[in-house]
């Protein structure tokens, strides 16, 4: 990323054309490896962002194909698997834009990992249907109760984008909400302002602080992201800004956290981490 691109809409920019590009050229190519080199020669603090628009595309077409996500399981749990949170949010990308029951669709899939699909839906359902998930608040058919605080988790995601990184407008934004989602919508901005990056001490305090009762989970989110790059090998100065201003530790100790903290069920999960926040 050229030294000039260092404030989260500029980072938000380049993230959108690794996805573009990552995504034209998966929809032409079928061989996995060859995607796996081409999402490997991508700068590395976004390497992940091509892995997740190459899973979306591997499953839209296997869902296209109706293979029962033959080459997409291959892919995620054979090639791309320090990539994982992103994978399967990917995953949720293709089932969004098709709207497709997402419990059948995850209903096998690893429980720590599974509900980023619901994720992944979320943040494609903010971004791409707007008006409908933004504005007029409307309720996803295709999500499963069970899965609605991962969704409103992933739609949090996508607030923090909307905004271009602006603290304000994000806080404006998420409560307009019903207050039953604002704590899994806080995480999500969580996950977003500390993977994104490109935030000075400053934003960071300004979260801290207007998150409010609701800093636990926006902590948690932090250390779900923290724990994805220290997966992908893409720790940043960013996220380790992010990491001491919000979590008061490292991000190596947040990802710690939340590996002291599984399980088998991923909501309990979140709760664990968030509890050791509190």
């Amino acid at each position: 990323m050229p030294a000039a691109m260092n404030t989260a809409a500029q980072k938000m920019e380049f993230i959108r054309e690794v996805f573009q590009a990552a995504k034209s050229f998966c929809s032409l190519e079928r061989d996995l490896q060859k995607i796996v080199d081409f999402c490997e020669h991508v700068q590395t603090e976004f390497t992940s962002i091509a892995y997740e628009a190459a899973s979306m595309q591997i499953a839209l077409r296997d869902f296209a194909e109706n293979n029962s996500l033959q080459n997409w399981k291959h892919f995620a749990d054979e090639l791309a698997k320090p990539h994982a949170a992103q994978i399967y949010a990917g995953l949720g990308w293709a089932v969004a834009q098709e709207v497709l029951e997402s419990e059948q669709i995850t209903g096998n899939l690893p429980p720590l990992l599974r509900f980023r699909v619901a994720d992944g839906c979320g943040y494609y359902d903010g971004t791409f249907r707007n008006r409908q998930t933004v504005r007029m608040k409307a309720v996803p058919t295709y999500i499963s109760e069970k899965a609605l605080p991962a969704y409103y988790q992933g739609l949090g995601r996508s607030l923090w984008y909307i905004s271009k990184g602006d603290a304000a407008k994000t806080n404006e934004l998420l409560f307009g909400f019903p207050a039953v989602h604002h704590a899994d919508m806080w995480r999500g901005v969580g996950i977003a302002v500390a993977y994104v990056g490109g935030c000075d001490e400053a934003t960071l305090n300004e979260l801290k602080i207007i998150s409010g009762n609701f800093l636990p989970q926006f902590k948690c989110g932090v250390a779900l992201a923290a724990r994805s790059r220290m997966q992908a090998g893409s720790i940043t100065e960013d996220t380790e800004l992010c990491s001491h201003i919000i979590c008061n530790c490292s991000a190596a100790e947040a990802t710690h956290l939340t590996v002291d903290a599984e399980g088998d069920d991923y909501f309990q999960w979140l709760n664990s981490i968030e509890n050791s926040f509190l």
